[in-house]
């Protein structure tokens, strides 16, 4: 009798030979993977490399293109509500289509593998979402409306959408941006108490977020995927630096960034400070403790200087918007009405009062904000001074956006509050401050999902506009893609947003943010979705502008993500309740 030798199960979920081509370039070229029972993968690579291609690919929401040697495959045994897929693009859609669904509901839907509740759960599955609900720290905001939870609020609710369902396998991408620390470790203890009957791919631009159960490695690069395996033998890539894939990172000097027929609000002073910026930041970002403290968390990890473009400011331009497809537009002023309301210059934002005072640039008094009539912020007393940079520190859901939106102009104080902006008296229609206010925030990048093209975003930061409803000038597009060069996404002018990934999209943003040479930047976690070039040489891009007098305010998760300028930090506890602390660097 022979002894027969045991057959290795088949993978749960193979790609053979597999391409995707998009925009009759390939993103994925000849790809092979498998997803075996027992694995966990740890999956990296620079934006633009096409983690997230793979994952969809992986779960069948995109199939792979024909080619000549017809011997592409994608295999598997499992149905598609085995496979389920957390992304930002997935988080997005229900901002994109405005889906007002509960929290409660919106995991209910894991159950079926369906975006909008058909099916009706058994109470034995009611059961089921209710503890899921309570694992992942959501059951205080069961019945609270989706939309109008934080970023990272959203995030655990699709989380616990994939845990719910009957998926054996999860495909996690950048899952935890966004999350708060104790989110993220509730997280990573759910990936590794699943060790039993269930699989999964996390991609992360921060490996120090991985759980601690990895089984194997795989790193991607230009489509390709060029070293796999078990991670014994892997585990290095895990701590060596990950190329930025198609994201060219801020660098160069361009001759001028905008227009020298007019002269915006910054006065002559400012205009040369701009045509002389710093040579290197780094040596003053390298002169900051490395390891400040505020109370146990670490700030103030120096960066390598991005070389700013000089820049010749230009006029703040302006133009009435109309609804639309993209045209939610913040501004219902016309344009002769804007050009006859000169906007202040810096030089009067940061003038002395009558007795030699410096002037603040905010002032919040008694401040209460209100999201779904839910109270958010209590009581604020906050001054911000012209020339000081600040740190918005809190949990997921505490209110670091909605604080930043009050600001930007999109929100306004309770009864009995009330926010000052400097050269913004009673009566100035808000549009002519959001001239003067860079915005980046991943929520606004939602907003872009249907915006034509990059350089369609890009020139929309000039209007302080969402899309454009009027074709771009010369000018516009000249600032454009100088902006556009300069972040190194100049070659994905003419793509939308579904065709570049998530950390390309946000160079976009900072590009907007940048048209009109903003005097106070607001960044809503910035470096969400950036790997780790990028991430470092954005940063010492803020750093940079905040050297030269732009002024900034960062909300952020992860104190790493502080630059060294930030000395001032606001934190908001339980109960919305806030507290005013200074960076020992």
């Amino acid at each position: 009798m022979v002894n027969q030798r045991k057959q290795p199960a088949a993978p749960l979920i193979e790609l053979k030979q597999c391409s995707l081509v998009l925009d009759d370039r390939y993103v994925l070229d000849r790809v092979n993977f498998q997803l075996c029972a027992g694995q966990r993968w740890a999956l990296i690579g620079g934006n633009g490399s096409g983690k997230t291609l793979l994952l969809r690919l992986l779960r069948g929401e995109l199939w792979p293109t024909p080619t000549d040697a017809g011997d592409e495959r994608r295999d598997t045994d499992l149905e598609r509500e085995q496979i389920a897929y957390v992304g930002p693009e997935r988080q997005d859609k229900y901002i994109r289509h405005d889906w007002d669904l509960t929290a409660r509901q919106v995991v209910t839907t894991g159950l079926f593998d369906e975006d909008i509740p058909l099916s009706e759960p058994s109470p034995v599955q009611t059961e089921q979402v209710d503890r899921c609900l309570r694992r992942f720290g959501l059951w205080s905001l069961r019945d609270r409306s989706f939309l109008t939870l934080s970023y990272g609020q959203r995030r655990l609710a699709l989380v616990a959408r994939a845990f719910v369902g009957p998926a054996r396998v999860l495909l996690l991408d950048e899952v935890f941006n966004g999350l708060a620390d104790k989110a993220k470790l509730q997280l990573r203890r759910a990936l590794e108490a699943r060790d039993a009957g269930c699989e999964w791919v996390v991609t992360t631009h921060r490996p120090k977020e991985l759980p601690a159960n990895i089984t194997h490695v795989a790193k991607i690069e230009g489509g390709h995927i060029v070293a796999a395996g078990p991670v014994a033998e892997m585990g290095h890539l895990l701590h060596a630096p990950v190329p930025s894939g198609d994201v060219p990172v801020p660098h160069g000097d361009i001759a001028a960034v905008g227009s020298s027929t007019n002269k915006r609000r910054r006065g002559p002073d400012a205009v040369a400070s701009l045509v002389k910026l710093s040579a290197n930041v780094a040596a003053n970002a390298s002169s900051s403790v490395s390891g400040a403290y505020i109370g146990e968390l670490q700030v103030g990890r120096a960066v390598k200087a991005a070389a700013l473009p000089s820049v010749e400011v230009v006029g703040s331009a302006s133009r009435p918007q109309k609804s639309g497809e993209l045209a939610t537009a913040r501004s219902t002023s016309s344009a002769k009405q804007r050009e006859a309301t000169a906007a202040p210059s810096a030089t009067a934002m940061s003038s002395p009062d009558a007795h030699g005072t410096p002037q603040p640039l905010i002032v919040i008094r008694n401040t209460t904000l209100y999201r779904d009539y839910r109270r958010i912020i209590k009581g604020l007393d906050w001054t911000i001074q012209s020339g000081t940079h600040w740190a918005v520190l809190g949990g997921n859901g505490s209110g670091k956006s909605t604080l930043l939106s009050l600001i930007y102009g999109d929100l306004h104080p309770a009864l009995g509050g009330s926010i000052e902006r400097q050269g913004v008296p009673f009566g100035t229609h808000i549009e002519e401050w959001k001239q003067r206010v860079g915005w980046v925030s991943p929520d606004l990048q939602a907003d872009y999902f249907d915006a034509a093209s990059l350089e369609e975003i890009v020139i929309s930061g000039r209007y302080s506009s969402i899309g454009l409803n009027e074709s771009p000038t010369a000018s516009d597009r000249k600032l454009a893609r100088r902006w556009m060069k300069f972040f190194g996404i100049d070659s994905l002018h003419e793509r939308g947003p579904r065709q570049v990934s998530y950390g390309q999209l946000r160079m976009a943003l900072f590009a907007r943010a940048m048209m009109n040479d903003p005097e106070l930047l607001l960044l809503d976690e910035p470096c969400t979705g950036l790997d780790a070039d990028t991430r470092s040489a954005v940063l010492a891009f803020i750093e940079q502008l905040a050297s030269r007098g732009t002024q900034l305010i960062m909300a952020v998760h992860d104190p790493e993500d502080i630059v060294p300028s930030v000395q001032h930090v606001l934190k908001i506890g339980r109960g919305g309740v806030s507290e005013i602390s200074v960076i020992a660097r």
